[in-house]
């Protein structure tokens, strides 16, 4: 979790302000942000979707609204897909 929480800070200090207050108010924004910005940097490659499922498990069993499971050659990346709104 160390290794996470210090990627996470790291990669939202490199951020703009206008990207961070998205991140902000956009939930479904923080998910993908930490999926494809944080986690997959820090989880080896073969074991990231086997990460990422059990963690949207753990997730779905806490309440937490989880968006469909990703396609088999993985998510758009952050930055490809513009802003809502």
């Amino acid at each position: 979790m160390d290794v996470v929480l210090k990627a996470l800070r790291k990669t939202l200090d490199q951020k703009d302000p206008l990207t961070l207050e998205w991140l902000g108010t956009d939930s479904h924004a923080r998910g993908d942000f930490l999926v494809d910005e944080v986690l997959r940097k820090v989880m080896p490659g073969i074991n990231t979707m086997r990460h990422i499922r059990r963690i949207r498990e753990q997730l779905r069993a806490c309440g937490s609204e989880v968006v469909g499971e990703v396609p088999a050659e993985g998510p758009a990346p952050f930055g490809d897909r513009p802003p809502p709104g």
